[in-house]
């Protein structure tokens, strides 16, 4: 390979790493199921979903693997009037947390976790998440709740399907300590090799 194909190989590959690290957008495709089974899986990298509560009784609930640490969790109104609210499930549908849009009109939970795969469910006010034994969270609108409704203590099985509102929604998430390199740091790096290349074909030459 002569030094010209190896700076633009190189030079392809930061770019493509780069593009890869900001493609953060992923758009709901179709209507997203609203059960552990269905529930449209999120790419690694992702950093906002753009979708949209359909009906009044939709739900879309996504599935993501966490790197662990500091997760940031926050759903927004799109152009739209719906009445968001966020819930956060474990591996096997067991619900964390829950936020009923404080502050309004965001719906955000913050939180610490290990590492691990994990669930998100956006809804409108009032279409919340039951098990086998009850609301698995309380019907309030303080902030970010745990999971001590009548049916805390059981995995997800269903939902009410009494929301209020439809529209369309942005869910930001915040990015891991694993997630790929920022681009100027690959670029760096990239270059940095190009230039131990290039000093060894001279010598070689």
């Amino acid at each position: 390979m002569n030094m010209k194909m190896l700076k633009a190989a190189l030079a392809g590959l930061v770019l493509s790493v780069s593009g890869f690290a900001n493609a953060g957008l992923i758009l709901e495709i179709g209507d997203t199921g609203d059960n552990l089974n269905t529930a449209q899986s999120l790419t690694g990298g992702t950093t906002q979903v753009s979708g949209s509560i359909s009906t009044n009784n939709d739900v879309d609930l996504f599935s993501f693997y966490w790197g662990g640490g500091l997760l940031d969790l926050n759903v927004s109104q799109d152009n739209s009037a719906l009445d968001t609210q966020i819930f956060l499930f474990d591996s096997l549908g067991f619900g964390l947390f829950h936020n009923d849009d404080a502050p309004f009109p965001n719906s955000i939970i913050q939180t610490a976790l290990a590492a691990g795969e994990y669930f998100v469910g956006i809804s409108s006010w009032s279409n919340d998440p039951l098990s086998v034994g009850g609301a698995i969270f309380p019907s309030d609108f303080s902030g970010q709740l745990t999971p001590t409704g009548p049916g805390g203590a059981s995995s997800l099985s269903t939902w009410e399907y009494d929301g209020n509102s439809s529209g369309a929604y942005l869910l930001n998430i915040s990015s891991t300590a694993s997630q790929v390199p920022e681009p100027s740091t690959l670029a760096i790096f990239a270059l940095g090799i190009m230039g131990l290349a290039s000093r060894k074909f001279k010598k070689q030459s």
